[in-house]
């Protein structure tokens, strides 16, 4: 079998890309659509002023066989860092695949700069605050366990930003311990705007007046 570099060769220039594909890149009578996929990016790349691929869209119309394969590349957007490209593969003077790119500079003036990763654990459940006014306003949530992270302490709490984090796990039979598997996590939370007196009155909340 031809290596990667011999498979992927293009006879042609100017936007115009062509070989017979087959060999070892079938399966019975079709052609692998990677493969297919494959050359429809390095027909992209022999336009493209820049090497690093960034990204690849690719529609599978039909499926390719043995034979000869078409590629037609357009440019649709060049710049000094990136370009884009839109490849259509034809057999038969069918299209088959279509495969929009995106390629772009690499090297260190590239990169992006680094983001470092908090590796320390987060405090548990029972480093935080019970919500358990949240039951009055809500009683579904009697069968969780709600530890606040940066929610209100209650509903007469105002102010602060739209939305805070809480804890929650499912509560045993005895409402005191956690299921087995229950899966304690931070997960992001809506605050709510209802007030006690008007959750009583049944005065319809502002938007967002879930928990």
């Amino acid at each position: 079998m031809a290596s990667l570099h011999e498979s992927l060769a293009l006879d042609g220039s100017k936007g115009h890309y062509g070989r017979v594909i087959g060999g070892g890149w079938t399966f019975a009578d079709r052609v692998f659509g990677g493969y297919t996929a494959a050359l429809a990016a390095t027909a992209a790349r022999r336009e493209s002023p820049h090497a690093t691929l960034l990204a690849l869209h690719v529609m599978f119309l039909e499926a390719a066989r043995p034979g000869p394969l078409d590629l037609s590349v357009t440019e649709l957007r060049r710049g000094r860092s990136t370009w884009a490209g839109h490849t259509v593969a034809c057999q038969d003077g069918r299209p088959i695949l279509t495969c929009d790119a995106w390629f772009g500079v690499r090297g260190a003036e590239a990169a992006l700069p680094a983001t470092p990763i908090d590796t320390t654990s987060p405090p548990g459940p029972d480093a935080h605050p019970s919500m358990d006014w949240l039951r009055e306003l809500y009683p579904f949530l009697g069968v969780l366990e709600e530890r606040a992270v940066d929610y209100p302490s209650s509903a007469d709490e105002s102010g602060g930003a739209p939305m805070h984090r809480g804890m929650g796990a499912a509560l045993g039979p005895h409402g005191r311990r956690p299921l087995p598997g229950s899966d304690r996590r931070a997960d992001p939370c809506r605050r709510p705007f209802a007030r006690r007196g008007d959750t009583a009155a049944g005065t319809q909340s502002e938007p967002g007046g879930q928990p």
